[in-house]
């Protein structure tokens, strides 16, 4: 497929690296990083990559336990483009939360993060699955629809199948990364 080819051509060494940055487990915490990105000096005040040829490492585990996750990879995904243009690079590797997102293990998704997606989830095919629920486990089991899948957890799913937006950009990340004689990778 067009995405495994290009998984495996792309470059997982660099050397010559003058400055590197690396973040690990933002869990959601979009203020977090804008601030440690401002900071740094990766990003300016508009939030738009700032620091020329830096090589920045994000070492996964961006999902879960936190509201803020899709605005994460949102910023992620388009200060990729932005770094590439002055020579920089921004490298995002996977971490073990976006392969158990990946995979449908949704055991640390809050109800918060999963409410971002609602607007990829169709109201009507919610209700509709809401209605077979409570047809098929009793009158009054609707509470325990909406515990078991959140308003917004419909969107999710869609959003990180392999042809979904998150699902196919996480699929091109590599697991590790080498940057002059350093070895980057998650730990978990």
């Amino acid at each position: 497929s067009p995405r495994a080819t290009l998984a495996q051509s792309a470059p997982l060494q660099w050397n010559g690296i003058d400055r590197v940055v690396a973040f690990a487990d933002v869990h959601g915490a979009y203020t977090d990083l804008l601030e440690l990105l401002r900071e740094t000096g990766i990003v300016d005040a508009r939030d738009h990559w700032a620091a020329g040829n830096t090589h920045l490492v994000s070492l996964g585990d961006l999902l879960d336990r936190g509201a803020d996750s899709r605005k994460v990879m949102d910023l992620l995904m388009r200060l990729q483009g932005e770094a590439q243009a002055t020579g920089g690079q921004l490298h995002v590797l996977l971490g073990n939360h976006e392969v158990m997102n990946i995979l449908g293990d949704l055991r640390y998704v809050e109800a918060s993060e999963y409410a971002s997606y609602g607007d990829l989830e169709s109201s009507t095919e919610r209700a509709e699955l809401r209605q077979a629920w409570e047809t098929a486990q009793g009158a009054g089991s609707g509470a325990a629809f909406d515990q078991k899948f959140p308003p917004g957890y419909f969107g999710h799913r869609a959003a990180f199948l392999p042809k979904g937006k998150y699902g196919q950009w996480l699929l091109t990340l590599p697991v590790a990364i080498m940057l002059n004689d350093t070895l980057f990778m998650h730990a978990g």
